[in-house]
C-alpha cells in the first residue's frame, strides 16, 4: 500500500539527515547514508511491482537522487572535509549524470554502460569517509577530503568511460 513516491521522499528525508548527523556522529551518518541509498533502490522496485511506474516518477527519482548526493557531499564537509574537494566530487557526479541524461534525450534511450562512478561507488566513498572521520577523529579532515577526491576522480574516469561509449554509439548511429 506504499506509493513509490512516498518511498522516494523517505529516501530524501534520510539523505537530509546525513549532513546534520555528520557534524557530531559521523558513524551514525554513515549508516543513515547507506540506509538512504537502500531506500532509494526500493522506490523503483515498488513502482515496478505495483504497476505504478511512471515517467514523472522516473524524473522525480533522478531529481531526488541529485539532491541526496548533494546532502552526502555536504556531510563530508560537515564531518570536517574540505568544501572544495566535496564540491569537486559533487560536480563530477552532476556532470556524469547530466551527460547520461542528455544522451538519453538525444535518442539513445538506455545508454547501456555501467561506469566506475555509479551511485553505489559514490555512496561508498561518502560512507567510508564518514567512518574514517569517526574512527580517526584527529584525521577527519584528511579522511573526508580524500573520500570526496576519490569520488571526484571516479566521476572523471566514469565521464571518460561514458564519453568513449557514447562516441562509439554515435558512430554506429551515423553508419545506419
Amino acid at each position: 500500500g506504499v506509493s513509490p513516491t512516498s518511498v522516494t521522499f523517505a529516501g530524501l528525508w534520510f539523505a537530509a539527515l546525513v549532513p546534520v548527523t555528520a557534524m557530531r556522529l559521523p558513524l551514525v551518518a554513515a549508516a543513515i547514508c547507506a540506509l538512504s541509498s537502500v531506500v532509494d533502490g526500493v522506490d523503483g522496485a515498488v513502482a515496478g511491482l505495483t504497476g505504478r511506474a511512471t515517467r514523472s516518477g522516473f524524473v522525480l527519482d533522478s531529481f531526488v537522487d541529485r539532491l541526496a548526493e548533494a546532502a552526502f557531499f555536504g556531510a563530508l564537509v560537515a564531518a570536517g572535509g574540505d568544501a572544495r574537494a566535496s564540491a569537486a566530487g559533487w560536480a563530477g557526479v552532476m556532470m556524469l549524470e547530466y551527460t547520461r541524461a542528455r544522451a538519453g534525450n538525444a535518442g539513445l534511450g538506455e545508454i547501456g554502460i555501467v561506469t566506475i562512478a555509479e551511485r553505489p561507488t559514490r555512496v561508498l566513498c561518502v560512507v567510508f569517509g564518514l567512518i574514517g572521520a569517526e574512527v580517526q577523529p584527529g584525521h577527519a579532515t584528511a579522511t573526508t577530503t580524500i573520500a570526496a577526491l576519490v569520488a571526484a576522480a571516479t566521476a572523471i574516469v566514469g565521464i571518460g568511460q561514458l564519453a568513449v561509449h557514447l562516441h562509439h554509439r554515435f558512430d554506429v548511429e551515423s553508419i545506419r
